[in-house]
């Protein structure tokens, strides 16, 4: 069942039609204006020009909404990716005072790569450290969606024990791991370099601990920052469209998000799929060339997706 009548989502602008037709026949000037009504294409005009007033209210209406919701669960997650930077930091530098001078000589940096940062150890630590928050903000996204636009979602849904969640969790997981893969390119970096330049052990570790400290560790630093908006916005995007999909009877439309450095790409989306744009659940929105299931698409390239406060909105189909 659906209430259109919820402040956040009666993005139905059809629904409005009859207020919106009473303002049109008010004109705009007063009393002593001739009456729009009397030409019925100028009515129409005025009717259009209403719903184009109303189209950027309601976004910023929902986009409200939204960032009141996601700003407590991004900053838990900046928490969560930052005590995991500082846990890797320590297992990396103790694999590292591990090695023996004798071996980097015989090593090439690549190999010492792989001995103090083994992925088959850090990705499993990623998703033990990640995943029960990510899951977490999936089923509090649902349950957000069916509160603020006022729909049933099934029950599984409520509970977080879908099987479309849990492919949903899948999808983010895949995500997340490139954390770890930038993670591994940075260091190699290191590594070569302090290879090169014949460092000990000991000289190699204080490297990689700075590099650490500059970048990932702290609730201000830039890698967990990244990592935690990136991913909550997403994550509450995906939870979005899996509620409108189980609803069923909706269209959805890009709500910019407003960030100090837009990207022109994305202003774009908002300005072609707004409300009076949007588009079928099943299509994709085409963004610098890219198709998108919704803003923050996993799926999508870091380009589109990292950093992004962009959400999906719904009006009725």
């Amino acid at each position: 069942s659906c209430d259109w009548s919820s402040d956040v989502c009666s993005s139905d602008l059809g629904g409005q039609k009859g207020n919106l037709e009473q303002k049109a026949t008010k004109g705009t000037k007063g009393d002593d204006v001739e009456d729009p009504a009397a030409d019925p294409l100028a009515r129409l005009d005025r009717i259009a020009e209403l719903i184009r007033a109303e189209v950027p209210k309601r976004a910023a209406a929902l986009r409200k909404k939204l960032d009141a919701f996601v700003a407590p669960r991004e900053k838990a997650a900046v928490k969560k990716w930052s005590r995991f930077y500082l846990e890797q930091r320590e297992r990396v530098l103790a694999r590292c005072q591990g090695i023996k001078r004798s071996e980097i000589v015989r090593s090439e940096a690549d190999d010492l790569l792989a001995q103090v940062f083994p992925r088959s150890a850090e990705d499993p630590a990623l998703v033990a450290r990640l995943s029960p928050l990510w899951a977490e903000h999936l089923a509090d996204g649902v349950k957000f969606f069916a509160t603020a636009h006022a729909i049933a979602v099934s029950p599984s849904l409520s509970i977080g024990e879908d099987p479309r969640l849990q492919q949903a969790l899948a999808a983010r997981t895949i995500q997340g791991l490139k954390a770890n893969a930038t993670t591994e390119e940075d260091l190699r970096a290191i590594l070569s370099k302090s290879f090169g330049e014949g460092l000990s052990t000991a000289e190699m570790g204080d490297r990689i601990a700075e590099y650490y400290a500059a970048n990932c560790i702290g609730d201000d630093s830039a890698r967990a920052a990244t990592a935690a908006m990136t991913q909550t916005t997403g994550i509450v995007n995906d939870d979005m469209m899996l509620a409108a999909r189980d609803a069923g009877g909706l269209k959805k439309f890009w709500i910019h998000g407003n960030p100090k450095e837009p990207r022109e790409s994305h202003l774009a989306a908002a300005k072609q799929y707004d409300e009076t744009g949007a588009i079928g659940l099943d299509d994709k929105f085409v963004v610098d060339g890219e198709e998108m299931d919704a803003p923050g698409d996993s799926a999508a390239s870091p380009a589109n997706v990292c950093n992004c406060t962009c959400a999906v909105g719904f009006t009725k189909a």
